[in-house]
C-alpha cells in the first residue's frame, strides 16, 4: 500500500483502451506528445463514434440521426420506414444505452442527446451460412484479421451482447460470407493512415442477407467469456507486435 514517485520511468508506447470525453481528450493530447499511442486519438475519436462512422460508410452502414429533444425526435421517427426504431448514445460500450421500440414508446421513454437508426431486422441469421443468429464481430489489428465471432441475442432480446446476456460462436475466416469483404476493405482504406490500431467491425444481416456496419468499437474487450477464452492470446499477442511495431517507430 506504499507508492514511490521514480523520476527514471519514461513511457516508450502507450495502449489506450478507453473511451474518448470531453475530459479524457486533454490527457490523451498531452500523452501524444511523449510517446505514440495505440489507439492514436483522432481515429478513437471518429471510430468511436456511430455517428460520424455512420456518415462516412453511407453505401454500408444506415444512417444515425441525432436528436436533442423531443421535438426533434419525433420529426426524425416520421421519416424512418418501420415502427420498430434504435436509439443509442453516440459513444457506448457493452450495450449500454442501447433502446429497441416502437416509435410512441421511444418518444415516451427516450433521453436526450440520442441517436436514431432504423431498426434492422437481423433475426433471420446468414442465408445459406448460419440461422438465427444475430451479428458478426471481426477483431482486427492494421489490416489484419485477428479473429471474428458471431453472437446471439438471449432470448426476447435484440440485444446480442454477452453483457446483456448473449452468447457467442467462433468462426474461422473461411466461415465469413463473401458480401462482408467490400464493407471491411471500407473501413481499412479510410483509416490507413492510423497505424498501428487494433478495433472491431461489428456487423448485422438484413432479411436479404446484406451486411450492415452497426459500429466500429475501438475498445475490444480484454475479458473473454468461456467460448472466446481459447482465441483471446492472438488478440493480447497482436497488442504486443503493435506495441513493439509503436516503439521502434519512437
Amino acid at each position: 500500500n506504499n507508492w514511490t514517485l521514480a523520476h527514471s520511468i519514461t513511457l516508450d508506447v502507450v495502449y489506450d483502451k478507453a473511451a474518448m470525453n470531453a475530459e479524457t481528450v486533454p490527457i490523451k493530447d498531452a500523452l501524444l506528445e511523449r510517446c505514440p499511442m495505440i489507439n492514436h486519438p483522432k481515429f478513437s475519436l471518429h471510430a468511436g463514434s456511430k455517428l460520424e462512422v455512420s456518415r462516412a460508410f453511407k453505401e454500408f452502414a444506415k444512417p444515425y440521426y441525432r436528436a436533442t429533444s423531443r421535438e426533434e425526435l419525433a420529426d426524425i421517427l416520421a421519416k424512418l420506414p418501420d415502427t420498430l426504431v434504435v436509439a443509442k448514445p453516440e459513444r457506448g460500450n457493452s450495450g449500454e444505452g442501447v433502446f429497441i421500440a416502437e416509435k410512441t414508446e421511444m418518444l415516451e421513454r427516450a433521453a436526450f442527446p440520442t441517436l436514431v437508426q432504423e431498426f434492422i431486422d437481423s433475426s433471420h441469421g446468414i442465408p445459406g451460412v448460419m440461422e438465427g443468429l444475430h451479428d458478426l464481430r471481426l477483431i482486427y489489428c492494421d489490416e489484419t484479421l485477428v479473429y471474428a465471432y458471431y453472437r446471439t441475442p438471449k432470448a426476447g432480446s435484440y440485444l446480442a451482447n454477452v453483457a446483456q446476456g448473449g452468447t457467442q460462436t467462433m468462426v474461422t475466416e473461411g466461415d465469413i460470407p463473401d458480401s462482408v469483404w467490400p464493407s471491411v476493405h471500407a473501413v481499412q482504406t479510410y483509416y490507413v493512415d492510423f497505424t498501428p490500431k487494433i478495433y472491431t467491425i461489428d456487423l448485422i444481416f438484413d432479411p436479404a442477407g446484406k451486411p450492415w456496419i452497426v459500429e466500429l468499437n475501438t475498445m475490444p474487450g480484454l475479458y473473454p467469456d468461456e467460448s472466446e477464452r481459447p482465441h483471446i492470446g492472438k488478440l493480447y499477442q497482436a497488442i504486443i507486435r503493435a506495441l513493439k511495431s509503436a516503439a521502434k517507430k519512437k
